[in-house]
């Protein structure tokens, strides 16, 4: 009885594989195609060109009024540390703006990248898988 006790208290502390910290993150570990449902893709590519397809609009400008009218864009990106919450954030610089608004975070083995829109205290994302590298 007490080992299952142990057990169901310790299986309730459990992490979603998204809210764990990330692992160290290089600009490699990046490249490649993340895609997600109904929200288009995302192109990183080696030479730092990033290439957002089909993205909704606020999810490009992270403008909660903006319209979440599919869009495209293109620009440079880079790394910055996430401040120590456990994540990296990614920044767009094109010619309209540099926008730190991507986070990533999770193990190697179930990374994620999130367009925050807004607040980043409030659920309002984009989440994107790798798919391709």
């Amino acid at each position: 009885m007490i080992a299952l006790a142990t057990v169901l208290a310790v299986a309730g502390c459990g992490q979603d594989a998204a809210d764990l910290p990330t692992a160290p993150l290089a600009r490699a570990d990046l490249v490649g195609t993340w895609a997600s449902d109904g929200a288009g893709t995302i192109r990183f590519d080696r030479g730092g060109t990033v290439r957002l397809v089909g993205v909704p609009l606020r999810g490009i400008t992270a403008q909660p009024d903006d319209p979440a009218t599919p869009s495209t864009s293109t620009g440079r990106w880079h790394i910055e540390d996430g401040d120590g919450w456990g994540w990296k954030t990614v920044c767009w610089e094109n010619r309209d703006a540099d926008r730190c608004t991507a986070i990533v975070r999770g193990s190697a083995a179930h990374r994620q990248l999130d367009l925050v829109v807004g607040d980043p205290d409030q659920v309002d994302w984009y989440r994107y898988h790798r798919v391709s590298s």
